[in-house]
């Protein structure tokens, strides 16, 4: 039996394909796109997978739709994936923004443009050269909440420079926040439709 998700070998090649590139350390971003039930998730599993068996860090985030109106919950699950230690060597000021926004026992005011910047110097952090690459994967990103999305879309244009990958997964048709492919060159960016299985894969 396949050990990848049935009918999406090549899907699956083009994505790990994807992580080699990030991983000899030109970062990607790539959207995947298709209609709800299409196999999105069961290919991002199988791609955190592979990427964890490489080596690679993961983090990953699939929000809900009732959490579009929660600030900054999308942003606070994320960096939930990283280590202490990576987060001990962020600057103070940017440590102090960051918790601002993502630790429920800050007391501290939100300044979003500053957690932005905070957002970014973390990723740097985590996706330097001489580091395992950092996949982050964002499952149904289009129920990301706007203070998040705004964060997120100002930090992921650090991507090329990374050693690692961002995938952000989406339903066909759905209104987000986010633009990847204006983010980033396009040498960069990958966009990745699904359509659905054949008749052999249904079969």
């Amino acid at each position: 039996m396949s050990r990848g998700p049935i009918g999406r070998d090549q899907e699956l090649a083009d994505l790990v394909a994807t992580l080699a590139t990030a991983a000899a350390g030109d970062g990607q971003i790539v959207e995947v796109v298709g209609d709800a039930g299409i196999g999105k998730s069961t290919l991002l599993d199988a791609l955190v997978a592979r990427a964890v068996v490489d080596g690679a860090r993961v983090w990953r985030h699939a929000p809900t739709r009732p959490e579009i109106g929660l600030p900054w919950s999308g942003l606070a699950a994320l960096v939930a994936n990283a280590t202490e230690s990576e987060l001990a060597r962020m600057s103070p000021p940017a440590r102090r923004h960051l918790d601002a926004a993502t630790s429920a026992g800050s007391t501290d005011t939100v300044e979003p443009q500053m957690v932005a910047f905070a957002l970014t110097e973390l990723l740097d952090g985590c996706g330097r050269r001489d580091r395992p690459p950092l996949v982050l994967v964002i499952d149904d990103v289009h129920w990301l909440d706007q203070t998040s999305a705004g964060a997120l879309s100002y930090a992921i244009r650090g991507v090329p420079r990374r050693h690692g990958v961002v995938v952000l997964a989406r339903r066909s048709g759905e209104a987000w926040a986010l633009e990847p492919d204006r983010l980033v060159p396009a040498g960069n960016y990958r966009l990745l439709e699904l359509d659905g299985l054949n008749a052999i894969a249904l079969r």
